[in-house]
């Protein structure tokens, strides 16, 4: 779990627990997308996080027409969060907290192939820059 330089307009601290994360190439860029649940306490929900040129963050709930993230949009100072997500993700290690898979603690669910981060934590950290 990764406590977030950013909290909810009342006070409370944000914090984000990744579940899976991804590499691929576009347009000749490498972007790493991290699926991770973002909450507060009251609210968790899930966010697609994508890690290249520039950081790109997506409100699950909220592109799904969820009704208990417009509360929570509404305690967050939304550009904020997306720059301390982006923060956090980029200056995480290799080996944590980016899982290899979950939510089944590194066992792939069938016929999946386990994602995660291979290469020492130096290596990450030019690639995600």
């Amino acid at each position: 779990m990764i406590w977030l330089d950013a909290m909810t307009k009342d006070g409370s601290i944000l914090y984000l627990d990744v579940r899976r994360t991804e590499r691929s190439r576009r347009r000749g860029a490498m972007v790493t997308s991290v699926v991770a649940t973002l909450g507060d306490g009251p609210y968790e929900g899930e966010v697609l996080v994508e890690l290249g040129d520039r950081t790109e963050v997506v409100f699950v709930d909220e592109w799904l027409g969820g009704s208990d993230v417009a509360n929570f949009l509404d305690r967050i100072d939304r550009s904020r969060v997306e720059k301390a997500l982006g923060e956090a993700l980029r200056s995480a290690p290799a080996e944590s907290p980016m899982p290899a898979c979950c939510p089944h603690h590194g066992a792939a669910a069938e016929g999946e192939r386990p994602q995660g981060v291979a290469e020492a934590a130096a290596e990450w950290r030019c690639a995600a820059a």
